[in-house]
């Protein structure tokens, strides 16, 4: 192969991982992080005043009365790898499980009641066994939770993420910058390596003779 064609190769490879990533980071940013930023923790009373389908954020503690759903895990994710087929025991297969029953927060001014069926993200516990890994939420762990007013004082919970709000945002921020900054050098990278290609393929070109 050339250095022509590897150089164009190398540049075009870098340009494309900088132009995409730095979309998915702007998206990530835009539709996740810019929504936590206008969404304040609500109180009680505040959630109890929504409407329906208005969105929310609430920040407290999961409290001592949410049942354990296994172990000290008051919701968690579970996740395995075994062998996919006995003729092959290097194909492994992942399996999950997502348990997130109803809980009581508590928050400013009283206890929010969060509905079933949320995602996890930042959970502080975990636990191995034989077979399974486990993560989730105890009793009494700092988190926050957005989702959408039910109407009845309750929240319809998209997410559950471990931890204060504002320190996700500052941590998740600053992930985003890095991220930016390695793009950017990677779409300039890509560029430099397209121009030498270019040179290269110039500088190989037989020279025209003199009339």
């Amino acid at each position: 192969m050339s250095t022509r064609i590897s150089l164009g190769f190398a540049g075009t490879l870098a340009l494309g991982y900088g132009c995409v990533h730095l979309l998915l980071s702007s998206h990530f940013s835009h539709s996740v992080l810019d929504r936590l930023r206008a969404l304040e923790p609500a109180s009680a009373a505040a959630v109890r005043g929504l409407r329906a389908g208005e969105p929310v954020l609430v920040e407290g503690t999961l409290s001592e009365a949410n049942p354990r759903s296994f172990g000290s895990f008051v919701a968690y994710r579970r996740t395995s790898s075994k062998p996919a087929e006995k003729e092959d025991p290097t194909q492994l297969l992942l399996n999950l499980e997502l348990v997130t029953p109803p809980l009581q927060l508590n928050v400013a001014g009283g206890m929010v009641q969060l509905e079933a069926d949320y995602d996890l993200l930042e959970t502080p516990h975990g636990k191995l066994t034989k077979l399974y890994a486990y993560s989730g939420f105890h009793r009494g762990d700092r988190v926050f939770a957005v989702g959408k007013a039910s109407g009845r004082g309750s929240i319809l919970t998209e997410t559950l993420v471990g931890g204060p709000r504002d320190k996700y945002l500052f941590v998740q921020t600053g992930k985003t910058w890095v991220s930016y900054a390695v793009d950017a050098f990677a779409i300039l990278l890509g560029g430099g390596l397209l121009a030498l290609s270019l040179l290269a393929g110039r500088a190989r070109q037989p020279a025209q003779p003199r009339r």
